[in-house]
């Protein structure tokens, strides 16, 4: 991907196409605090109030009964292996925090990770790419907190890094699966082979993704809709832009997986409020926005990048020829208004 060093400002209204959302989850009041696709798109999993609940995309069908993890278990967050034969799901159990490995074919629990009490696993858990390990966060009260990878396999932890204090909000895998970044107080991204920190960027941020050839890193802060791009190596800012949705607060409900890069690696999905954006990474311009009729806490876009959801909606997502086509009609138009003042 090219990326200009200039800092750009969000697509005039007038150039953006705004889709109609369609409800993928009829009549569904409680809040979804995060979503996940199968790697077919065939199905997705939502956490759900304290329960998770699993829909078939295309049907548009509930699978099953909604999972429960037990009577003091609430579900934050929820992540899909890249093979689907399993999914992680982090939350909190009692006075402690819990992350669950589940067997996706029989919805039974394969490995249990107990934190110790005064901790919240309100992070986010992730899978490798490569489906060998899953990491997670655990924010600890009047304590550090910890950042862990654990092999999937068995269950078995292969490494501990020392996040900042408040710097679990999120947590990502990088492409190839060789670094690993989180994000709150600040940006934070570790080597796994030497699990030392290789960079830190002193810029506050809700969530983060990694651009899709692992160069760079996207943050957003939601408190004042900023997004950021960062080189992951150097941490120089390449470029920043902000949404146009009116002003409001960062969420109380954490985590907020509050964007999401599309399989091509050409757009940027991010929710703030009641819209969702989607951005051409390539010049920060604004290409689609999908407006609803409550906020949203999550969006994900589909493995073969055809939709996007939030919530318990479901979006047609702009293809790069929708934008191509949009850039030959201005051209076009641009070219007829030059040759009449010609003519003139």
């Amino acid at each position: 991907m090219h990326l200009s060093p200039d800092l750009m400002p969000s697509m005039p209204s007038s150039e953006s196409t705004e889709y109609q959302p369609e409800e993928l989850i009829p009549e569904q009041k409680a809040s979804i605090s995060c979503l996940a696709f199968w790697p077919d798109g065939s199905r997705l999993i939502a956490v759900v109030g304290s329960g998770l609940q699993i829909w078939n995309v295309k049907e548009k069908t509930r699978e099953g009964e909604a999972i429960r993890g037990g009577f003091f278990t609430n579900f934050t967050t929820v992540s899909v292996s890249t093979d689907g034969r399993k999914f992680a799901t982090g939350g909190t159990y009692r006075d402690g925090g819990q992350v669950l490995l589940w067997d996706t074919n029989s919805r039974r629990i394969e490995h249990t990770f107990d934190k110790p009490a005064m901790s919240h696993c309100l992070c986010v858990v992730h899978s490798s790419s490569d489906t060998r390990l899953l990491a997670y966060a655990v924010e600890r009260e009047y304590m550090s907190d910890s950042l862990e990878v654990r092999n999937v396999a068995d269950g078995s932890c292969v490494c501990v890094l020392e996040p900042r204090k408040g710097n679990t909000r999120c947590t990502r895998f990088s492409p190839d699966d060789t670094r690993l970044a989180a994000c709150g107080v600040c940006i934070q991204i570790w080597d796994l082979a030497t699990t030392r920190p290789s960079l830190e960027i002193k810029h506050r941020a809700h969530s983060l993704e990694w651009t899709k050839d692992g160069s760079h890193v996207i943050a957003n802060n939601l408190a004042c809709g900023q997004l950021m791009m960062y080189d992951a190596r150097t941490g120089a800012q390449v470029r920043s832009w902000r949404d146009r949705a009116p002003g409001i607060t960062a969420p109380h409900l954490w985590p907020c997986i509050c964007m999401s890069v599309s399989p091509d690696g050409h757009f940027l999905a991010s929710v703030r409020g009641n819209m969702v954006y989607v951005w051409e990474l390539e010049n920060a311009r604004e290409v689609a926005r999908y407006s609803f009729p409550r906020d949203m806490f999550c969006v994900a876009y589909s493995p073969n990048g055809d939709f996007i959801a939030s919530g318990p909606f479901i979006c047609r997502a702009p293809k790069e020829r929708d934008t191509l086509v949009r850039r030959s009609r201005r051209a076009s138009t641009a070219h007829a208004h030059l040759s009449v003042r010609c003519r003139r």
